[in-house]
Order: structure tokens, then sequence, then C-alpha cells
């Protein structure tokens, strides 16, 4: 028995740290696709953020010359690409958090004591 638990929850601190190795570099795309000419499967990549756990980010974003030379993005579409990376980053959050609770708790949560 005592060799069960042991290796459960060694189990459990490989799976956390893969799970946090896995979540400490976000990458989140938005993607477009020429209805006319393409399936979804040919998507092209327009938008592309990475966000790092330590808190520093890289956003590429495509612009274009306006008439007097300056660059200009798609505000519309740079919108739309935030709103998702605001989700995704709420969804790792709560996913951490829920990983802690487990790790604090000892994994008794999941094991319904």
């Amino acid at each position: 028995m005592e060799n069960e638990i042991r290796e459960a929850v060694r189990t459990a601190i490989e799976e956390a740290a893969r799970y946090v190795r896995e979540a400490a570099v976000m990458t989140v795309e938005t993607k477009y696709v020429d209805l006319d000419s393409a399936s979804f499967e040919d998507a092209s990549l327009m938008v592309r953020t990475i966000v790092k756990l330590d808190g520093e980010s890289e956003v590429v974003i495509p612009a274009k010359r306006n008439e007097f030379g300056g660059l200009e993005a798609d505000v519309a579409v740079f919108d739309l690409h935030q709103q998702n990376v605001r989700t995704a980053i709420e969804y790792r959050a709560k996913m951490l958090q829920a990983l802690v609770g487990l790790l604090r708790s000892g994994g008794t949560e999941s094991q319904g004591e």
C-alpha cells in the first residue's frame, strides 16, 4: 500500500511538472480562410501571439502601408485575436490554479476524500 501511494504521488508530481513545462509558453494563432478558394485545412496564419509564463510576450500582426507610407494594422482582426488571447490566458490561469489546489490537497480531491 505504501509503495502504491509513493508511486501515485510520484506520478502526480511528474504530470504536474509536465503540465507546467507545457504551460510555460502559450501560442495563440488566428488564421483565415478564403472561402472561395480554400478549405479550413488550408487556413493561413494571420496573427500570432506567444505568451510566456514569466509575462514576456511576442505578437506578430500583418500590416500594410497607408498613403503616407506608415504601417497600419487591421484593427478588427487584431481585436478578435486579442479576445482569443485573453480567453487562452484565463483558461491557462484556471488550469494552473486547479493544479496548485490539487498539489496542496495531496491529490485527495480526485480520490473523493
